[in-house]
């Protein structure tokens, strides 16, 4: 019988009983290009199983704190880049550093690098 963990709910504040399977969660690992830097942040690298979503919340300066504080100081960002991915996915990209490396924005050459992550 697979074991129950906590984990987020949908909605901000409310935390649920979800059935951890073992499995990863996929979805889709994303990268922001900020307009201008904010301090030593030029890229925000993220995971979600709702693009769309994610980026709405982000264009409202909700859903993570970094992006919160851009818009507050009228910076923007772009989408800058997509994988197929899991959480472990994203860990490895911001453990790796280095987001210009990997941002077309920054790097037109950046396509061929960190095509598979997870």
């Amino acid at each position: 019988m697979p074991s129950l963990s906590r984990g987020l709910a949908s909605s901000p504040g409310k935390i649920v009983a979800q059935q951890n399977t073992g499995e990863a969660m996929k979805g889709t690992i994303y990268l922001l290009h900020f307009s201008k830097p904010y301090k030593h942040a030029s890229h925000y690298t993220g995971f979600t199983t709702n693009l769309k979503a994610r980026l709405e919340a982000h264009s409202k300066g909700t859903g993570a704190r970094l992006l919160e504080v851009i818009t507050q100081a009228g910076i923007t960002f772009n989408l800058a880049r997509t994988w197929k991915g899991t959480r472990k996915g994203e860990r490895r990209i911001k453990n790796r550093g280095g987001a210009a490396r990997i941002c077309p924005v920054c790097n037109p050459q950046a396509m061929n690098r960190a095509k598979a992550i997870n």
